[in-house]
């Protein structure tokens, strides 16, 4: 046992310490593939608009019935009812209710759409930010104008 510790601690101390610090740098486009709608973002982004579809299949549907028992007993003689309750929408509003539900979802899909393009953007401007801090640090380091650097 002290052997395998004193292994291991061995091995910890022989890592060189510059692989912690290393940084990865990505390009541009390399990061805007990120986020493809399968990346964990967007399907968080997306996932109102999952729940808002759940939603609006759930206000077509009719509700659910209820199950009632009794029992009674009175002189000797027990009854036991049973009865069972089905409200059955007649007035239209179900109908309303999923329209409702449909254009809500629908609203929520936009959201997420507009969402998505704001990380977009946002990822964006801030690569161009830091071309522009690169390129001024060229100029003021080097001496080298736009132009001439592009």
């Amino acid at each position: 046992m002290c052997a395998r510790v004193a292994r291991v601690m061995l091995a910890l101390a022989l890592v060189p310490s510059s692989l912690s610090a290393q940084t990865v740098t990505i390009t541009e486009p390399e990061a805007i593939q990120r986020l493809s709608p399968e990346s964990p973002r967007v399907r968080a982004i997306r996932s109102a608009t999952n729940l808002a579809r759940a939603e609006a299949l759930n206000a077509g549907r009719l509700p659910n019935p209820r199950v009632n028992v009794d029992r009674e007993a009175v002189a000797g003689i027990s009854e036991t009812m049973i009865t069972v309750l089905q409200p059955l929408p007649i007035t239209g509003r179900r109908r309303l209710e999923q329209a409702a539900a449909t254009v809500l979802a629908d609203a929520t899909d936009r959201r997420a759409d507009e969402a998505i393009r704001r990380t977009r953007t946002e990822l964006r401007l801030a690569y161009a930010d830091r071309s522009e801090e690169h390129t001024s640090e060229l100029q003021s380091r080097f001496g080298i104008s736009y132009a001439v650097f592009c």
